[in-house]
């Protein structure tokens, strides 16, 4: 797959994202990540380490989930990561 940096998330800049033949992922940094199928399913993804340990945390599918609300949860995440709490136990 592909990883390609981004300044910043918009809606317009996601909902015109095109997916190519492999899987293809952007990020503005932080860990906070949408992630592109072939099969053009775009999922809002939180990259992390905990325990030393790289960690994937779904936020949810575009456009249901918007990029300020996945923002936010990506966010949050962070927060719980940063205050010792695995925010994909957390989720359960």
């Amino acid at each position: 797959y592909a990883m390609e940096k981004v300044k910043k998330f918009t809606d317009a800049m996601v909902r015109n994202i095109k997916p190519s033949e492999k899987r293809t992922e952007f990020t503005e940094g932080n860990g906070f990540i949408l992630r592109v199928s072939p099969s053009g399913i775009k999922s809002w993804v939180y990259y992390f380490k905990f325990d030393g340990k790289p960690q994937r945390f779904t936020l949810g599918r575009y456009p249901a989930l918007l990029v300020a609300d996945a923002r936010e949860k990506a966010s949050i995440a962070g927060r719980q990561k940063d205050n010792g709490i695995n925010p994909i136990q957390q989720k359960k």
